[in-house]
């Protein structure tokens, strides 16, 4: 199956191509809205940082708030080195 998606903002709604992919003009929404990962040595560590505490969150064994705080604390001091 392909996995490339057009660079040319046209082609989203190119009707040759909304033929073989219909939900390309919606991807075009969800591309123009996204962010790129931040682009840090740590990246690896602060996403399971942000993992376990989303997860904990999840499992009701931390309110969201708390999980948020716990989290940027623990991403905080690791950055800080």
């Amino acid at each position: 199956q392909d996995s490339y998606v057009p660079t040319i903002e046209k082609l989203f709604n190119d009707p040759e191509i909304i033929e073989r992919y219909p939900y390309f003009p919606e991807l075009l929404g969800i591309i123009k809205n996204s962010a790129s990962r931040p682009a840090i040595p740590e990246y690896e560590q602060v996403s399971g940082i942000l993992q376990n505490y989303l997860s904990k969150m999840l499992r009701a064994q931390l309110t969201p708030e708390a999980a948020m705080q716990a989290a940027a604390k623990e991403t905080r001091a690791l950055l800080k080195g």
